[in-house]
């Protein structure tokens, strides 16, 4: 009996054992239906938005198991388990359902909530009645739960309530969302600011004698109450300016002593009541504003006929140099045209100012090597294009606000920084009143909406290559030069002198011969002009932004330099399949552009810079006291310029006179006579000074203004482009 016991039970042990073996190792059996789990399934659940803090919340969640059978049960919450929700930080959460070994799952998202609103009330909260609304300073920011906040755009809140039809206090109500917040606001009766009425509210450079002259109406205000600033300078009662009675004169010296320049300046002048802005306005040219003016002799170009020949010249420059502005510091201008069927492109050309007696390669390649100074050139690195046969102007923007500071900064990587001087405003360009545009230049000249301008703003702080040369970019330190060297304006009085407009040939391929610096492997090297920290890049709207600007040199000495418009010339090696390899490892060959006379930069010119056109610089060369005596045109009066000899680059000048002392004045034993002799051409009666022309009345004004504003600055005439006036 008992054996067969034993054998029965062994039997059904090996039914389940056997059972057991049938199912395979990845499927699952619930428990709770004994069927096998092929997968599972959820919807749901209902929230699926949180903020920050929150706990999950599963209502709405249903979990589905999928069996074998094709059957499914939906699963009880005891029956699966849900992996951790963090809701500390804002993002997309996946939640993870596991049941019986299967998963799926769901996404959740979680916010920051919004609890709050918070304002910044605008700068201006008094209003005269009848002032529109000035948002400016408002500021909105929605407040969130974990207390930190953000700006809320103009868009997404409204601003209800401002009215000022009547005197009294408004409360002006700013909502977001279902938040609000107030202010108030007072409205006040008419402005009783001083009353300003231009007499004479124009004003020429250089007549500190001269006065700006208006009527002032204080209405209820008392006298002493009165005052002027400029800026942030506070004129000085009876030193700067004097108001007697109703006659308000502010004298010439303060404008002259404040280097203030040609546009609109605009004076506030304040009472008891408030303030009223007053506009002065500095001119180069009296014709047509509130100066006082009478006709005298002098120089008239205003008849001059516009002329473009309709073809190139035969045997002339490329480009040709037409007219030179004279002794205009800021406002100097080189007009050139096009000579060519083609557009061309400025890029990739020099323009180069020099005194001609420190030229070497003057007569063996017709080139001007040295700027002034070495810092008397301005490498043209824009697309400067000019169409065929037209004209452009240069503006030769002689402002240099920037200089290097002579200790290191204690930032982390520490340089030395460039220095702003305190009328950076005025010598920068961007879109506020006082800085550089465009237009302002147009003003002075006269010219015209379609007139072409560029803008070339000559580099004077310049990569000396043989000082903290750095082999990873084939550089050195950026160093400024100082205000001695610099070019400042076209100073007429100044014998020898010279403008070059040179190209700078950046593409051909020069065997290294016998020069071994280069990286490894090196074949050939290129010449390549750059740049570095370009004003247009590291200012914005004026204003300079300091983390744009990059540092050259040795980092962590004072030889690591900040830039702006420096220039640097570097060699670029590259192998015999003209594979780029790097710089040069040693500052043996490297490009000077800082220093005179160094072998590379002179070996630079002969290979890779070629004159396109030349312009000798006269000045107004008269008998004074019996002496011949060589003298500044002055202001606005420009230089003009006809076509050279043939196959020359150096244009010839148009004296203003048919008899000229030029031939007494350079003496015989002055090496560059016959030189300067040959770029001086005919006269023409166009530009002769012979005419009846319209000066100042007052002796107040400097003489130098006699004969301003008389140019072609805004066209060309045919003398220009012929010796002799063409057939009509």
């Amino acid at each position: 009996m008992l054996k067969r016991r034993i054998i029965f039970v062994m039997a059904l042990l090996l039914f389940v054992f056997l059972g057991a073996c049938t199912q395979t190792p990845s499927e699952t059996t619930d428990p709770t239906t004994d069927k096998i789990v092929e997968s599972i399934s959820v919807t749901g659940p209902t929230k699926k938005n949180y903020f920050t803090g929150d706990t999950l919340d599963v209502s709405g969640l249903v979990v589905t198991a999928h069996y074998t059978d094709n059957t499914t049960a939906v699963l009880a919450p005891a029956d699966y388990t849900l992996s951790a929700f963090d809701s500390t930080t804002e993002g997309m959460r996946e939640i993870t359902v596991t049941h019986q070994g299967k998963t799926t799952g769901f996404t959740v998202y979680v916010t920051k909530e919004i609890v709050g609103m918070a304002i910044t009330v605008p700068t201006k909260l008094e209003y005269f009645v009848g002032e529109p609304f000035d948002a400016r300073g408002l500021t909105v920011h929605a407040l969130f739960k974990d207390e930190t906040r953000t700006s809320v755009p103009a868009s997404e809140y409204q601003v209800t309530g401002f009215n000022s039809s009547a005197v009294g206090t408004v409360t002006i109500t700013v909502t977001y969302l279902t938040y609000t917040k107030t202010f108030d606001i007072t409205v006040d009766e008419e402005d009783l600011a001083p009353v300003v009425t231009g007499i004479i509210h124009h004003w020429m450079p250089g007549a500190i004698d001269a006065t700006i002259t208006a009527t002032v109406n204080l209405s209820t205000a008392a006298a002493d109450t009165f005052e002027i600033t400029y800026g942030d300078i506070d004129l000085v009662e009876f030193l700067d300016y004097e108001l007697n009675g109703e006659d308000l004169v502010i004298f010439g010296n303060f404008l002259h002593v404040n280097n203030i320049g040609l546009g609109e300046h605009v004076f506030n002048l304040t009472s008891a009541n408030g303030t009223t802005p007053f506009t002065v306005t500095v001119v180069s040219d009296p014709r047509g504003t509130s100066i006082p003016t009478q006709t005298i002799q002098g120089v008239n170009m205003d008849p001059v006929q516009n002329f473009v020949p309709t073809a190139p010249i035969a045997g002339a420059p490329a480009l040709l140099i037409t007219e030179v502005s004279s002794d205009m510091a800021l406002y100097t201008f080189i007009e050139v045209f096009n000579n060519t069927n083609e557009p061309y492109n400025l890029k990739g050309h020099r323009v180069v100012f020099a005194n001609l007696t420190l030229q070497t390669m003057l007569v063996s390649d017709d080139l001007y090597e040295q700027p002034l100074g070495m810092a008397g050139g301005a490498y043209i690195y824009q697309d400067y294009i000019i169409p065929a046969l037209s004209k452009a102007t240069l503006w030769i923007v002689t402002a240099y606000p920037w200089t290097v500071d002579t200790v290191t900064s204690g930032d982390v990587d520490p340089a030395r920084r460039i220095i702003e001087s305190a009328d950076v405003a005025s010598k920068v360009f961007g879109p506020n009143p006082e800085n550089l545009s465009i237009q302002k230049f147009k003003n002075v000249w006269g010219l015209g909406e379609n007139d072409l301008v560029f803008a070339v703003r000559p580099q004077y702080i310049i990569h000396n290559n043989t000082s903290a040369y750095n082999p990873s970019y084939g550089m050195g330190q950026p160093v400024a030069k100082s205000a001695s060297g610099l070019w400042s304006d076209i100073n007429t009085a100044i014998d020898n002198r010279g403008i070059q407009i040179q190209k700078v040939d950046q593409e051909t391929y020069f065997p290294v011969g016998t020069d071994t610096t280069g990286p490894a492997g090196s074949a050939f090297y290129r010449y390549e002009w750059l740049v570095t920290n370009k004003e247009e890049d590291v200012y914005v709207n004026g204003v300079l932004d300091r983390t744009k600007v990059q540092a050259y040199g040795t980092p962590g000495t004072t030889n690591y330099r900040e830039s702006i418009n420096g220039l640097a010339i570097r060699k670029v090696y590259f192998d015999e399949n003209h594979v780029q390899l790097g710089f040069g490892t040693t500052s043996t060959n490297a490009i000077d552009a800082y220093n005179a006379g160094r072998a590379p930069y002179f070996k630079l010119y002969q290979e890779a810079v070629t004159p396109v056109v030349t312009a000798i610089v006269y000045g107004n060369v008269m008998m004074v006291a019996d002496v011949v005596t060589n003298t500044k045109w002055g202001s606005m009066l420009t230089m003009e310029y006809t076509i050279p000899a043939e196959n020359s680059t150096l244009m010839r000048f148009i004296p203003r006179s048919t008899e000229t002392l030029y031939s007494a004045y350079y003496l015989e034993t002055d090496a560059l006579r016959d030189y300067k002799l040959s770029g001086i051409g005919l006269a023409v009666p166009e530009t002769m000074n012979n005419v009846d022309v319209v000066v100042p009345v007052s002796p107040a004004y400097p003489t130098t203004y006699l004969t301003q504003g008389y140019h072609t600055a805004e066209k060309t005439g045919w003398y220009n482009f012929y010796t002799t006036k063409p057939a009509a």
